[in-house]
Order: structure tokens, then C-alpha cells, then sequence
């Protein structure tokens, strides 16, 4: 019995992820709800909280099904031409891969998405030099 609810359960997961990704895609991640998602699946916005958190929960799935997983991601001012709203969900995003065990290498010229990064280096003229890391700041 608890074989069958199990299957059940990762292919209603799985499910929420189709369908999520393709209406972040269609009409954008801001604009999609979870209760959208729900009304796609025909099936209440609780029963999707029932396997995600949140809608963020659901959001840094997608993106991880979308990578695979690899053991690094590059990100080039990941937060460049985002407005500050937008810019903090690809931080909390890059955050949670960080804390699950991917390593980032994040290139940026702004300095507060260069402050939450547990280690920083810089590059002048060409030299690459170490940066206090954020850690022993915080020390």
C-alpha cells in the first residue's frame, strides 16, 4: 500500500512541475499563482501546498529540473536587468542551490549581490585578488 501512495504521490508532484514550469513560461513567474497551477491540475491550491511550501518551493524545482545536476553554475550579473523584486527571488534562488551543495561562481558589479557570497575575489588590471570573505566580516 504505501508503494502505490508513494507513486501517487511523486507523480502528482511531478505534475505540479509540468505544469508550473509551462505557466511560467506562458505568463511569467510573477504573474502565476499557485492556485493557477491548482486550477490547471483541477485540484485545490492546499493539495499543492501539501508537497510544496511555497511558490518559491515550487519555482527552485523547476529551475532544478532544468539544470540536472551539475556541480557548478556560472551566473554573469545574474541580477543586472532585474527590478529589485525580481532580482531578490534569483538571490534567494542562488541562495537555496548554494546551501543544497551546487557552487556558484557569481561575476557581478554590484556590490551588495557580491556581499552574500561567502567568498569573493576580484579582478584588477587583470590580477585576480582575494577579498575578505564574508565570513570572517561576519566574525
Amino acid at each position: 500500500m504505501t508503494l502505490i501512495s508513494e507513486h501517487i504521490e511523486t507523480d502528482t508532484r511531478e505534475r505540479i512541475l509540468v505544469v508550473a514550469e509551462r505557466l511560467f513560461r506562458q505568463i511569467g513567474y510573477q504573474k502565476t499563482t499557485v492556485a493557477d497551477i491548482a486550477k490547471e491540475l483541477r485540484m485545490s491550491p492546499a493539495n499543492v501546498y501539501r508537497f510544496f511550501e511555497s511558490k518559491k518551493a515550487i519555482h527552485q524545482s523547476v529551475a532544478r529540473s532544468l539544470m540536472g545536476e551539475p556541480s557548478l553554475l556560472l551566473c554573469d550579473e545574474p541580477t543586472g536587468n532585474l527590478d529589485s523584486k525580481s532580482a531578490a527571488n534569483v538571490l534567494d534562488i542562488l541562495g537555496g542551490l548554494s546551501r543544497s551543495g551546487l557552487t556558484l561562481v557569481v561575476i557581478t558589479h554590484d556590490e551588495s549581490v557580491a556581499a552574500r557570497a561567502d567568498r569573493r575575489v576580484r579582478i584588477v588590471d587583470g590580477t585576480l585578488g582575494e577579498v575578505e570573505s564574508a565570513a570572517a566580516g561576519r566574525a
